[in-house]
């Protein structure tokens, strides 16, 4: 898992530094900017798109099914929080903070997945689906 997180670090950080100047650079005008960015946001895009499938993946491998409608809460919670929390956040302290902040959420985010890992404790009952 952390190799795919440094690889993922390491590409939002290339395209969120260089994706000004290779716009700027390469298209002056505004027009035909729009094909390019929409090429150029797809790869981070879809790399963003793994971790939920995947954790809903290693949940079912793990035999802890109990637990996918905490993980599809949480998802949706956070999605709700942070689609209403970027836009002040942006106002207000700028996209560095934004991206600190989230940056911050998914670091919070990575001791909760691993501790999802640890094998059921004996005695635990799990709730029939």
């Amino acid at each position: 898992m952390l190799p795919y997180l440094r690889f993922l670090y390491n590409k939002l950080s290339f395209f969120s530094s260089r994706m000004a100047t290779l716009t700027q650079t390469f298209f002056p005008l505004k027009m035909p900017r729009i094909p390019f960015e929409r090429v150029m946001i797809f790869p981070p895009a879809f790399l963003m798109g793994f971790p939920m499938p995947t954790a809903m993946t290693t949940l079912g491998r793990l035999g802890k099914q109990h637990m996918f409608l905490w993980a599809w809460g949480i998802n949706g919670c956070f999605s709700v929080i942070g689609a209403a929390l970027v836009p002040i956040l942006a106002t207000s302290f700028g996209l560095t903070a934004v991206l600190w902040v989230a940056g911050l959420a998914y670091l919070l985010a990575i001791p909760a997945f691993f501790a999802v890992l640890l094998p059921l404790k004996p005695g635990h009952a799990v709730a029939a689906s």
